[in-house]
């Protein structure tokens, strides 16, 4: 359902993003998050019912969970 609007897009994994992915996964201790955040390098919000979950700076879209 989220990738259905036309504002929505599933990112690629590339090989030279593997260093920042890394990063975010250790410091966020997940997965998902760090994969979100890492996807910032595409000028993309991350869109999310776990804001606290992101450090202050991070373009976020709230939705309630």
């Amino acid at each position: 359902m989220l990738l259905a609007p036309p504002a929505c897009a599933l990112l690629p994994e590339r090989a030279q993003d593997l260093p920042e992915l890394t990063f975010w996964q250790r410091r966020t201790r997940r997965f998902d998050l760090a994969a979100a955040v890492a996807g910032l390098t595409h000028d993309a919000a991350v869109l999310t019912g776990e804001g606290p979950g992101y450090s202050d700076g991070v373009p976020l879209i709230h939705f309630p969970g």
